[in-house]
């Protein structure tokens, strides 16, 4: 490869680094302060310090003021990222759908004790992570996942009770519980690497082949359980069943890429 070839490739590389980096440096953030009384408005500059956030900001939940947010922006209006500020209140997030564009964190909750819900409709539009550090995180509204894959950290109880969908895959890591009871359509399929994955829904996996690298799932549903998608199953490391209540995850098939060790601790797990 000539030099010439090789700066014209790096420049390319630099400008798109650059990029990147501007289009996440010009969100704003917009801080709430829930400073506008018991409307709880999203578009009530009191709320917010003075200024309402608009398309594109880093919308920062924070304090204890105005624990009940209302979007009141149109349905699917753009905003790079929802954070719910450590040390923050018991937020019940409410209103109309919004769109999450931000590449990195599109959904983070940082409370590190007490309950967080997010009850309206979240489309996230590339690859996200949610992430909990702490307290219990609730996601009671539907999930469009855009096509991409959803890594899911979570550091406490966390909860997705509507549907997923999209073609998007999901990722349950970090060291907390994730339970999906929602009947879930995505069909990129659930890989399990860390942590908890409660299966509470007979399509709660979507459509894809569920992908088990570590950890520890449970039907914790309240009763016994057949998965009805059939999803193929892939062994790529040792896990747990924790066998709250039996679980049958279906007829699909089994790959395993080497000798697994299973460990059921109560219970029945089928397959």
């Amino acid at each position: 490869m000539s030099k010439s070839s090789r700066f014209a490739r790096m420049r390319g590389v630099l400008s798109l680094l650059l990029w990147v980096l501007l289009s996440h440096a010009a969100a704003r953030e917009a801080i709430w302060t829930g400073g506008g009384g018991a409307d709880g408005s999203w578009t009530n500059p009191a709320n917010w310090g003075g200024t309402a956030p608009v398309a594109g900001d880093d919308l920062i939940f924070a304090g204890t003021t105005g624990l009940a947010p209302v979007n009141d922006f149109p349905a699917g209006t753009v905003f790079n990222s929802i954070v719910f500020a450590s040390g923050s209140g018991n937020f019940t997030v409410t209103g109309n759908p919004v769109t999450l564009t931000g590449g990195i964190f599109a959904l983070r909750s940082l409370a590190s004790s007490g309950t967080i819900i997010v009850n309206c409709a979240l489309t996230f539009s590339g690859a996200s992570t949610i992430t909990s550090s702490g307290g219990t995180f609730n996601v009671t509204g539907n999930i469009a996942n855009g096509g991409a894959p959803i890594t899911v950290m979570a550091g406490g109880p966390m909860t997705f009770s509507g549907i997923v969908s999209g073609a998007g895959s999901l990722i349950s890591s970090g060291s907390g519980t994730l339970t999906l009871s929602g009947a879930n359509t995505f069909a990129g399929g659930t890989t399990l690497t860390a942590g908890v994955l409660n299966i509470n829904h007979p399509t709660a996996l979507g459509t894809g082949t569920f992908t088990i690298s570590g950890g520890t799932f449970d039907n914790t549903s309240g009763g016994p359980l057949v998965m009805t998608a059939n999803n193929p199953l892939a062994w790529n490391g040792n896990f747990t069943f924790a066998g709250t209540q039996s679980l049958n995850l279906g007829t699909g098939p089994v790959a395993a890429s080497a000798t697994r060790t299973v460990t059921v601790n109560a219970s029945t797990l089928t397959v």
